[in-house]
Protein backbone atom coordinates (compact mmCIF):
# COMPACT_ATOMS: atom_id res chain seq x y z
CA UNK A 1 0.00 0.00 0.00
CA UNK A 2 2.94 2.29 1.05
CA UNK A 3 4.40 1.42 -2.50
CA UNK A 4 1.40 2.04 -4.00
CA UNK A 5 0.91 5.63 -2.57
CA UNK A 6 4.32 6.32 -3.44
CA UNK A 7 3.70 5.59 -7.08
CA UNK A 8 0.48 7.25 -7.02
CA UNK A 9 2.04 10.89 -5.85
CA UNK A 10 5.02 10.30 -8.37
CA UNK A 11 2.50 9.82 -11.28
CA UNK A 12 0.61 12.71 -10.60
CA UNK A 13 3.85 14.92 -9.62
CA UNK A 14 4.89 14.27 -13.11
CA UNK A 15 1.21 14.84 -14.92
CA UNK A 16 1.76 18.79 -15.84
CA UNK A 17 -2.04 20.85 -16.96
CA UNK A 18 -0.74 20.97 -19.99
CA UNK A 19 -0.19 17.02 -20.19
CA UNK A 20 -3.84 16.20 -19.16
CA UNK A 21 -4.99 18.95 -21.54
CA UNK A 22 -3.47 17.71 -24.38
CA UNK A 23 -4.57 13.47 -23.61
CA UNK A 24 -7.89 15.20 -23.13
CA UNK A 25 -8.13 17.11 -26.66
CA UNK A 26 -6.98 14.23 -28.33
CA UNK A 27 -9.87 11.85 -26.93
CA UNK A 28 -12.17 14.47 -27.47
CA UNK A 29 -10.83 14.31 -30.87
CA UNK A 30 -11.36 10.83 -31.60
CA UNK A 31 -14.52 11.00 -29.94
CA UNK A 32 -16.19 13.58 -32.49
CA UNK A 33 -18.76 13.27 -34.37
CA UNK A 34 -19.13 9.99 -32.80
CA UNK A 35 -22.46 10.94 -30.18
CA UNK A 36 -24.14 12.10 -32.97
CA UNK A 37 -23.71 10.06 -35.73
CA UNK A 38 -25.34 7.33 -32.88
CA UNK A 39 -28.04 9.57 -31.79
CA UNK A 40 -28.53 10.15 -35.65
CA UNK A 41 -28.41 6.36 -36.36
CA UNK A 42 -30.16 4.73 -33.36
CA UNK A 43 -33.65 6.05 -33.59
CA UNK A 44 -36.15 7.35 -36.90
CA UNK A 45 -34.68 10.02 -38.95
CA UNK A 46 -37.55 11.80 -38.65
CA UNK A 47 -37.35 11.71 -34.62
CA UNK A 48 -33.75 12.94 -34.66
CA UNK A 49 -34.02 16.82 -33.80
CA UNK A 50 -36.09 15.69 -31.03
CA UNK A 51 -33.40 13.26 -29.77
CA UNK A 52 -30.69 15.89 -30.27
CA UNK A 53 -32.74 18.29 -28.76
CA UNK A 54 -32.80 16.01 -25.55
CA UNK A 55 -29.46 15.03 -25.36
CA UNK A 56 -28.60 19.14 -25.60
CA UNK A 57 -31.20 19.12 -22.48
CA UNK A 58 -29.36 16.58 -20.79
CA UNK A 59 -25.69 18.32 -21.05
CA UNK A 60 -27.28 21.39 -19.55
CA UNK A 61 -28.96 19.34 -16.72
CA UNK A 62 -25.71 18.13 -16.07
CA UNK A 63 -23.71 21.21 -16.14
CA UNK A 64 -26.62 22.52 -13.24
CA UNK A 65 -25.77 19.26 -11.53
CA UNK A 66 -22.22 19.63 -11.57
CA UNK A 67 -22.45 23.55 -10.36
CA UNK A 68 -24.61 22.73 -7.24
CA UNK A 69 -22.39 20.01 -6.00
CA UNK A 70 -18.93 22.02 -6.72
CA UNK A 71 -20.90 24.68 -4.28
CA UNK A 72 -22.10 22.67 -2.12
CA UNK A 73 -20.10 19.85 -1.51
CA UNK A 74 -16.27 20.54 -2.99
CA UNK A 75 -16.05 24.58 -2.45
CA UNK A 76 -12.35 25.35 -2.95
CA UNK A 77 -11.26 21.42 -2.95
CA UNK A 78 -9.73 21.42 -5.87
CA UNK A 79 -8.34 16.98 -5.83
CA UNK A 80 -12.09 16.56 -5.02
CA UNK A 81 -13.19 18.07 -7.81
CA UNK A 82 -10.53 16.11 -9.92
CA UNK A 83 -11.17 12.88 -8.75
CA UNK A 84 -14.81 13.31 -9.03
CA UNK A 85 -14.27 14.18 -12.58
CA UNK A 86 -12.61 11.00 -12.97
CA UNK A 87 -15.31 8.93 -11.31
CA UNK A 88 -18.09 10.54 -13.94
CA UNK A 89 -15.96 9.68 -16.68
CA UNK A 90 -15.74 6.22 -15.48
CA UNK A 91 -19.37 5.58 -15.09
CA UNK A 92 -19.71 7.38 -18.83
CA UNK A 93 -16.99 4.48 -19.76
CA UNK A 94 -19.34 1.55 -18.05
CA UNK A 95 -22.65 2.77 -19.48
CA UNK A 96 -20.79 2.99 -23.24
CA UNK A 97 -20.69 -0.97 -23.09
CA UNK A 98 -24.11 -0.95 -22.99
CA UNK A 99 -24.33 1.02 -26.51
CA UNK A 100 -25.37 -0.92 -29.25
CA UNK A 101 -23.89 -1.31 -32.69
CA UNK A 102 -25.91 1.06 -34.98
CA UNK A 103 -25.41 -0.78 -38.26
CA UNK A 104 -24.05 -3.83 -39.97
CA UNK A 105 -20.34 -3.30 -39.68
CA UNK A 106 -18.57 -4.72 -43.18
CA UNK A 107 -15.72 -6.55 -42.28
CA UNK A 108 -14.26 -6.43 -45.33
CA UNK A 109 -14.14 -2.86 -45.00
CA UNK A 110 -10.24 -1.44 -44.82
CA UNK A 111 -9.81 2.16 -43.06
CA UNK A 112 -6.70 3.31 -44.16
CA UNK A 113 -5.30 6.94 -45.02
CA UNK A 114 -6.36 6.93 -48.62
CA UNK A 115 -9.71 6.07 -47.42
CA UNK A 116 -9.99 9.05 -44.76
CA UNK A 117 -8.59 11.30 -47.97
CA UNK A 118 -11.90 9.94 -49.72
CA UNK A 119 -13.96 11.19 -46.94
CA UNK A 120 -12.44 14.44 -46.63
CA UNK A 121 -12.94 14.76 -50.65
CA UNK A 122 -16.64 14.19 -50.54
CA UNK A 123 -17.28 16.35 -47.55
CA UNK A 124 -15.85 19.16 -48.89
CA UNK A 125 -17.28 19.21 -52.44
CA UNK A 126 -20.45 18.29 -50.35
CA UNK A 127 -21.80 21.76 -51.20
CA UNK A 128 -24.92 21.46 -48.89
CA UNK A 129 -22.91 20.21 -45.80
CA UNK A 130 -20.70 23.09 -46.02
CA UNK A 131 -23.37 25.81 -46.21
CA UNK A 132 -24.69 24.37 -43.67
CA UNK A 133 -21.53 24.28 -41.43
CA UNK A 134 -20.98 27.64 -42.05
CA UNK A 135 -23.99 28.84 -41.42
CA UNK A 136 -24.39 27.45 -38.08
CA UNK A 137 -20.44 27.67 -37.04
CA UNK A 138 -20.71 31.55 -37.61
CA UNK A 139 -23.73 30.96 -35.33
CA UNK A 140 -22.15 29.06 -32.88
CA UNK A 141 -19.29 32.13 -32.42
CA UNK A 142 -21.22 34.50 -32.23
CA UNK A 143 -23.16 32.61 -28.96
CA UNK A 144 -19.92 31.59 -27.55
CA UNK A 145 -18.17 34.75 -28.00
CA UNK A 146 -21.19 37.14 -26.70
CA UNK A 147 -22.43 34.86 -23.80
CA UNK A 148 -19.49 33.58 -22.66
CA UNK A 149 -16.84 36.51 -23.28
CA UNK A 150 -18.61 39.63 -24.01
CA UNK A 151 -20.99 39.03 -21.61
CA UNK A 152 -19.22 40.00 -18.90
CA UNK A 153 -17.96 43.22 -20.35
CA UNK A 154 -21.21 44.18 -21.17
CA UNK A 155 -22.94 43.76 -17.79
CA UNK A 156 -19.93 46.15 -16.39
CA UNK A 157 -20.90 48.49 -18.63
CA UNK A 158 -24.59 48.40 -17.99
CA UNK A 159 -23.01 48.75 -14.05
CA UNK A 160 -24.28 45.57 -12.64
CA UNK A 161 -23.18 44.29 -9.27
CA UNK A 162 -20.63 40.87 -9.02
CA UNK A 163 -23.62 39.75 -7.07
CA UNK A 164 -26.12 40.21 -9.93
CA UNK A 165 -23.81 38.75 -13.00
CA UNK A 166 -23.85 35.44 -10.70
CA UNK A 167 -27.56 35.70 -10.76
CA UNK A 168 -27.83 35.80 -14.06
CA UNK A 169 -25.38 33.15 -14.85
CA UNK A 170 -27.54 30.78 -13.65
CA UNK A 171 -30.37 32.29 -15.24
CA UNK A 172 -28.45 32.09 -18.82
CA UNK A 173 -27.43 27.85 -18.09
CA UNK A 174 -30.83 27.34 -17.43
CA UNK A 175 -31.87 28.63 -20.47
CA UNK A 176 -30.01 26.10 -22.16
CA UNK A 177 -32.94 23.48 -21.35
CA UNK A 178 -35.13 25.11 -24.05
CA UNK A 179 -33.55 23.12 -26.76
CA UNK A 180 -35.90 19.76 -26.30
CA UNK A 181 -38.55 22.50 -27.57
CA UNK A 182 -36.69 22.58 -30.74
CA UNK A 183 -38.12 19.88 -32.34
CA UNK A 184 -41.62 20.99 -31.28
CA UNK A 185 -41.52 24.21 -32.95
CA UNK A 186 -39.53 23.40 -36.33
CA UNK A 187 -42.51 21.28 -36.96
CA UNK A 188 -45.04 23.98 -36.34
CA UNK A 189 -42.56 26.70 -38.18
CA UNK A 190 -40.53 24.46 -40.96
CA UNK A 191 -37.34 24.55 -40.96
CA UNK A 192 -36.80 27.52 -43.32
CA UNK A 193 -38.72 29.86 -41.52
CA UNK A 194 -37.90 28.54 -38.01
CA UNK A 195 -34.10 28.74 -38.75
CA UNK A 196 -33.89 31.91 -40.13
CA UNK A 197 -36.02 33.48 -37.17
CA UNK A 198 -33.33 32.04 -34.72
CA UNK A 199 -30.83 33.91 -37.17
CA UNK A 200 -32.57 36.92 -37.17
CA UNK A 201 -33.12 37.52 -33.56
CA UNK A 202 -29.24 36.75 -33.12
CA UNK A 203 -28.36 39.47 -35.26
CA UNK A 204 -31.16 41.96 -33.71
CA UNK A 205 -29.73 40.90 -30.18
CA UNK A 206 -26.25 41.88 -30.94
CA UNK A 207 -27.16 45.30 -32.56
CA UNK A 208 -29.66 45.70 -29.14
CA UNK A 209 -26.40 45.34 -27.06
CA UNK A 210 -24.23 47.27 -29.02
CA UNK A 211 -26.14 50.28 -28.42
CA UNK A 212 -27.25 49.60 -24.92
CA UNK A 213 -26.17 50.60 -21.40
CA UNK A 214 -29.28 49.53 -19.69
CA UNK A 215 -28.98 46.27 -17.75
CA UNK A 216 -32.24 44.60 -17.88
CA UNK A 217 -31.60 45.21 -21.98
CA UNK A 218 -28.35 43.70 -21.55
CA UNK A 219 -29.33 40.41 -20.03
CA UNK A 220 -31.95 40.19 -22.37
CA UNK A 221 -29.64 40.22 -25.02
CA UNK A 222 -27.47 37.72 -23.62
CA UNK A 223 -30.43 35.64 -22.51
CA UNK A 224 -32.25 35.83 -26.35
CA UNK A 225 -28.29 34.63 -28.07
CA UNK A 226 -28.29 31.97 -25.70
CA UNK A 227 -32.12 30.71 -26.19
CA UNK A 228 -31.79 30.87 -30.00
CA UNK A 229 -28.71 29.18 -30.21
CA UNK A 230 -29.96 26.34 -28.12
CA UNK A 231 -33.12 25.70 -30.32
CA UNK A 232 -30.59 25.88 -33.25
CA UNK A 233 -28.19 23.40 -32.31
CA UNK A 234 -30.66 20.36 -32.65
CA UNK A 235 -32.06 21.63 -36.05
CA UNK A 236 -28.77 21.86 -37.24
CA UNK A 237 -27.29 18.85 -35.89
CA UNK A 238 -30.28 16.89 -37.73
CA UNK A 239 -29.36 18.98 -41.19
CA UNK A 240 -26.01 18.31 -41.29
CA UNK A 241 -26.90 14.24 -40.18
CA UNK A 242 -29.07 14.81 -43.82
CA UNK A 243 -26.66 16.03 -45.85
CA UNK A 244 -23.85 13.68 -45.37
CA UNK A 245 -23.74 11.37 -48.25
CA UNK A 246 -21.04 9.29 -47.33
CA UNK A 247 -21.65 6.11 -44.98
CA UNK A 248 -18.92 7.02 -42.47
CA UNK A 249 -20.89 9.46 -40.96
CA UNK A 250 -18.83 9.96 -37.78
CA UNK A 251 -15.69 10.85 -39.70
CA UNK A 252 -17.45 13.49 -41.99
CA UNK A 253 -19.41 14.84 -38.81
CA UNK A 254 -16.03 15.17 -37.30
CA UNK A 255 -14.66 16.80 -40.51
CA UNK A 256 -17.46 19.59 -40.04
CA UNK A 257 -16.34 19.93 -36.60
CA UNK A 258 -12.79 20.81 -37.49
CA UNK A 259 -13.98 23.50 -40.32
CA UNK A 260 -16.25 24.74 -37.81
CA UNK A 261 -12.91 25.15 -36.13
CA UNK A 262 -10.81 26.55 -38.32
CA UNK A 263 -13.83 29.29 -38.61
CA UNK A 264 -13.73 30.24 -35.09
CA UNK A 265 -10.03 30.89 -35.48
CA UNK A 266 -10.63 33.48 -37.80
CA UNK A 267 -13.91 34.82 -35.96
CA UNK A 268 -12.49 34.73 -32.92
CA UNK A 269 -9.49 36.82 -33.60
CA UNK A 270 -11.61 39.38 -35.54
CA UNK A 271 -13.95 40.08 -32.72
CA UNK A 272 -10.65 39.88 -29.94
CA UNK A 273 -9.13 42.97 -32.50
CA UNK A 274 -12.65 44.49 -32.75
CA UNK A 275 -13.36 44.15 -28.42
CA UNK A 276 -9.67 46.09 -28.02
CA UNK A 277 -11.11 48.52 -29.95
CA UNK A 278 -14.53 49.31 -29.16
CA UNK A 279 -17.15 46.27 -27.49
CA UNK A 280 -19.84 48.20 -29.58
CA UNK A 281 -18.05 47.65 -33.04
CA UNK A 282 -17.77 43.76 -31.43
CA UNK A 283 -21.21 43.24 -31.74
CA UNK A 284 -22.12 44.56 -34.62
CA UNK A 285 -19.64 42.69 -36.33
CA UNK A 286 -21.70 39.74 -34.13
CA UNK A 287 -25.13 41.13 -35.77
CA UNK A 288 -23.28 40.95 -39.19
CA UNK A 289 -22.34 37.38 -39.20
CA UNK A 290 -25.71 36.08 -37.96
CA UNK A 291 -26.90 38.17 -41.28
CA UNK A 292 -24.00 36.28 -43.50
CA UNK A 293 -25.05 32.72 -41.41
CA UNK A 294 -28.72 33.66 -42.98
CA UNK A 295 -27.55 33.47 -46.83
CA UNK A 296 -25.51 30.22 -46.13
CA UNK A 297 -28.36 28.92 -44.07
CA UNK A 298 -30.69 29.87 -47.23
CA UNK A 299 -28.01 28.13 -49.61
CA UNK A 300 -27.44 24.61 -47.50
CA UNK A 301 -32.01 24.37 -47.38
CA UNK A 302 -31.83 24.92 -51.46
CA UNK A 303 -29.69 21.68 -51.58
CA UNK A 304 -32.21 19.39 -49.69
Amino acid sequence: MHLFLKFHGAFWRTVSVTDAQLLLAIVVSGLSGVDASILYLSGSEDDSQRTFGIYESFGTAGLLSAAAIYMVFIEEDYRAAGFLTVISYGMALILSFGLKEVKAIQKDKKISFGHSFTVLKETLFNRRLLFLVAGIALFREVNQTITVFFNQLQYTKAGMSVKLISGVYILMTLSGLVSVFSARLTKKLKPRFFGTMLFAACAFSCLLLAFTRNPFISVLGVLFIRVCFSLLSPLGAELQNKAITTSDRATALSMSTMIMDLLAVFTNLVFGKLADFDLSTAMCFGGFLCIVGIGLYWNGLKRT
